[in-house]
């Protein structure tokens, strides 16, 4: 087994009663380039990304390092492992990187099929643990009892035990959330508020509302910081305005910062994507790593990607 990376592998994400450890694009371009020269020096004679984790890692690799790219697929459904441009000669020396090494079968089966071609076969994985069918010969890192791993190509996952999932997305399994002002109206001053609250709540009851995002349907969902206590009110603005969300999830009390609030309500609904208004907020929220976060301009009818920060690398409930 060559070295593990010096450097740390992932993120640690606490999702309500689950542990995971997220895994990066960056995260994986790390393992390949911590392992990239090991891998050289073996001279394979191809690298086998097993679809569709695998393929990430493999790709980079093969790119790194000028080895030639083949593929390997599983069908479950006969329980057949396809395999598309191998070397012709044989035997060969293969390197067959896949995303984790888990307790199933389908590994073990394509390592079966490349070793009845006569091939020698090492294998490289983002994680294992204690409980894997296969020691890996290289690896990014070794999960924790309790922990589980979650990739960027998982992200609908989280959102599939939802119980809160409309099926009214575009895309399936991918839940889009999106916050209230600033999106669908104009945000009313903040020192308004502290001055005379009556006086901004009607106004605020007054804006006309603003052409939704690009990406809102009716039955979608929003998740505000305004107070459950305005409830009444903001749906009658939503009514007037012929806005139909699925649900409107608003906060309980002032004891809990809006962007913390939600924040909260993306675990715990298992939501793939948040549409925020407010800059410093949407960098809160993008302390979740596997969500993706937008800081959008309502005017500009823009949003900008907002990234965790290294601030955020451990995350917490």
């Amino acid at each position: 087994m060559h070295p593990a990376p010096h450097f740390p592998v992932g993120t640690p994400v606490d999702l309500g009663l689950e542990r995971r450890r997220w895994f990066s694009y960056q995260d994986i371009e790390n393992i390949a380039l911590h392992h990239r020269r090991e891998v050289m020096a073996c001279r394979y004679d191809a690298i086998v990304g097993l679809a569709r984790g695998g393929l990430y890692l493999a790709t980079m690799l093969s790119q790194m390092t000028g080895i030639a790219h083949a593929t390997a697929y599983y069908d479950r459904a006969t329980g057949t492992p396809l395999l598309h441009n191998l070397p012709a000669h044989r035997p060969s020396r293969l390197l067959l990187v896949e995303d984790v090494a888990g307790k199933g079968h389908t590994l073990e089966r394509v390592r079966q099929a490349l070793e009845q071609r006569g091939a020698n076969v090492d294998l490289m994985v983002i994680c294992w643990d204690d409980l894997s069918r296969h020691v890996p010969d290289y690896y990014g890192v070794k999960l924790e009892a309790d922990e589980r791993y979650l990739f960027p190509w998982e992200r609908s996952q989280l959102a599939h035990t939802s119980p809160d999932r409309t099926g009214n997305d575009d895309l399936a399994g991918w839940l889009t959330a999106f916050d209230l002002d600033g999106i669908f109206l104009d945000d009313v001053p903040a020192d308004l508020y502290a001055s005379d609250l009556q006086a901004a709540l009607a106004a605020r009851d007054r804006q006309p509302a603003l052409p939704p995002p690009p990406h809102w349907r009716d039955g979608g969902l929003i998740i505000s910081g305004r107070l459950e206590s305005d409830r009444d009110r903001t749906q009658a603005w939503l009514d007037r305005h012929g806005l139909a969300p699925s649900r409107m999830l608003l906060r309980p009390s002032l004891d809990i910062p809006p962007a913390e609030f939600k924040r909260r309500m993306l675990i715990e609904l298992g939501i793939t994507e948040y549409i925020e208004s407010e800059l410093a907020q949407a960098e809160h929220i993008a302390s979740l790593p596997h969500v993706v976060v937008w800081h959008y301009d309502c005017h500009a009818r823009r949003s900008r990607r907002i990234a965790a920060t290294p601030d955020h690398a451990r995350v917490h409930p």
